[in-house]
C-alpha cells in the first residue's frame, strides 16, 4: 500500500510544479520529457510493477482454469513475461538511441562546433553568444567568454560589437529554437544580433555558427 501512496503522491507534485518554459507557454507536453520525469521514481515504478504482477499471479493461481491447466498456464505466463522483457529492452534501447541521437545533433554538436571555431580563430578575443551557455561550458576552456542570451539585452551586445571594442562575437543559431515561445524569452537580443551584418562559418539544418561583425551605423 504504502509504494502506491508515494507514487500518487509523486503523480500529483510533479503535475502541480514540474513545468518547463516552453510547456508552459506552447502548452504541448512532449511525452518524452514526460518519460524522462517519471524515471526519478523508477525504483518505486518497478516495485509498484512488482506488487500488481504478483497480485495477478496469486489471483490466478488459485483460479480453476489454473488447477486444471497447470503446467499449461505456467509456461504461458513464463513465455509471455519473456516476449515482454526482450520487447521492453528493445523499446528501451531504440529509446535511449533516439534521445542521445536528438541530443547529439541539437545540443552537443553546435556546442563542440563553436568551441573548435573559437578555439583556433585567432588571438583576438571573442564571446560566445549562445542560448545553451552551459552545454558550451562544459567543454570550452576556461578563459572562452560565454554570453547566455537570457541574461543580456540588446545594449549589452551593442557594447561588445561597437567598433572601439577589440572583439567579436561567434552567434551559435539554433534553428529549431526560433519559436514564439524563443523568441518571447530571447527576443530582443536574437533580433539584434540577426540585424547586424554576420559571416556564416558553419552551417547545417539544425545549427548555424555566425560571426557577428561590428557595424558603424548600429
Amino acid at each position: 500500500m504504502l509504494p502506491l501512496v508515494l507514487l500518487a503522491a509523486y503523480i500529483l507534485l510533479y503535475a502541480s510544479h514540474i513545468r518547463s518554459y516552453y510547456e508552459m507557454e506552447s502548452g504541448h507536453i512532449e511525452p518524452q520529457a514526460a518519460l524522462r520525469f517519471s524515471m526519478n521514481f523508477m525504483a518505486l515504478w518497478a516495485i509498484v510493477a512488482g506488487l500488481g504482477i504478483g497480485s495477478i499471479l496469486t489471483i490466478a493461481g488459485r483460479s480453476h482454469p489454473w488447477d486444471r491447466h497447470k503446467r499449461v498456464s505456467i509456461w504461458t505466463v513464463r513465455t509471455a513475461a519473456s516476449v515482454l522483457l526482450v520487447a521492453g529492452f528493445i523499446a528501451t534501447v531504440h529509446l535511449r538511441d533516439y534521445e542521445i541521437e536528438d541530443e547529439t545533433i541539437s545540443r552537443l554538436t553546435p556546442a563542440l562546433s563553436a568551441v573548435h571555431l573559437v578555439s583556433h580563430d585567432g588571438p583576438q578575443p571573442e564571446f560566445v553568444v549562445t542560448m545553451e551557455p552551459l552545454v558550451i561550458q562544459m567543454y570550452a576552456d576556461p578563459m572562452i567568454r560565454i554570453v547566455d542570451l537570457e541574461s543580456v539585452d540588446s545594449d549589452t551586445l551593442r557594447a561588445l560589437v561597437s567598433p572601439g571594442v577589440n572583439t567579436r562575437l561567434i552567434f551559435v543559431k539554433e534553428t529549431e529554437r526560433l519559436s514564439d515561445a524563443d523568441l518571447d524569452r530571447y527576443g530582443e537580443p536574437v533580433r539584434y544580433l540577426l540585424s547586424l551584418p554576420f559571416t556564416v562559418l558553419q552551417s547545417s539544418d539544425r545549427f548555424q555558427i555566425l560571426r557577428v561583425n561590428s557595424s558603424n551605423s548600429r
